[in-house]
């Protein structure tokens, strides 16, 4: 597996077209939701990473500083269908964390819908603990270092 860092607009078109859900829950990579991810690319602390499996495309993680200063917000992550449930999650999240301990970083914060289990087991299971959070309809967690 290799870790490419996204630097610029156009490494964000290998996400054209690529769709996520979990039972009602559906996400799609349009044109319009790949400038979002792209406008990002800038900010305080930034981290986008497309992960590969040889030529293959596996995952991708998109994060910043963004909610709280002096924590990493990870605001996108996917996994390719063929690879979920193989630790890949797992994978991303562990690198999001290691970028922001050695950015210096007080912790990550995490957020997703209320029905998305697998995304909660999977921040539980690294150290994530739940915290309310009144702007955010869905489920909030942080790691704190």
């Amino acid at each position: 597996m290799q870790f490419i860092p996204v630097t610029d607009r156009q490494q964000l078109d290998i996400l054209r077209g690529k769709e996520a859900s979990y039972e009602e829950l559906h996400c799609a990579y349009t044109d319009t939701y790949i400038e979002k991810l792209a406008g990002i690319l800038h900010n305080s602390h930034a981290l986008q990473v497309i992960l590969k499996d040889g030529d293959l495309f596996v995952g991708y993680l998109a994060a910043a500083e963004t909610l709280w200063k002096d924590h990493l917000t990870v605001v996108e992550t996917f996994v390719a269908p063929d690879y979920q449930r193989k630790g890949i999650g797992s994978i991303l999240m562990e690198h999001a964390i290691g970028f922001a301990e050695k950015a210096g970083l007080r912790g990550v914060i995490v957020q997703t819908e209320r029905g998305n289990l697998p995304a909660r087991k999977l921040y539980e299971k690294h150290g994530f603990r739940k915290f309310e959070n009144p702007e955010w309809e869905g489920v909030s967690y942080a790691l704190a270092f």
